[in-house]
């Protein structure tokens, strides 16, 4: 009889040890966005205005992406060069 070995499934990091790496990666890495705050975002078509971030490709991580990241203006579907991250003037809306 042969013994068929089973190779054992490899643990995959948890979510938070994946955002720890992630941050510690940050603060080493000067041309990282991956961590920039949330901000207004505005579309320059529509001027739909939302809370979060644009979506940016990271010179650092070029394959990470954030699921929150907006792609496109949810109003009008413009793609991402479109949408301006405004800096908050303390009030959310």
């Amino acid at each position: 009889m042969n013994k068929v070995s089973r190779a054992r499934p490899v643990a995959k990091p948890s979510n938070s040890a994946l955002a720890n790496r992630l941050t510690e990666a940050a603060r080493f890495d000067p041309n990282c966005i991956c961590e920039r705050p949330h901000t207004k975002v505005v579309c320059s078509v529509c001027h739909f205005a939302t809370f979060g971030r644009a979506l940016r490709p990271c010179k650092a991580h070029p394959n990470v992406y954030f699921l929150m990241d907006f792609s496109y203006c949810p109003k009008c579907k413009q793609s991402c060069r479109y949408l301006k991250e405004v800096p908050e003037d303390g009030n959310r809306f």
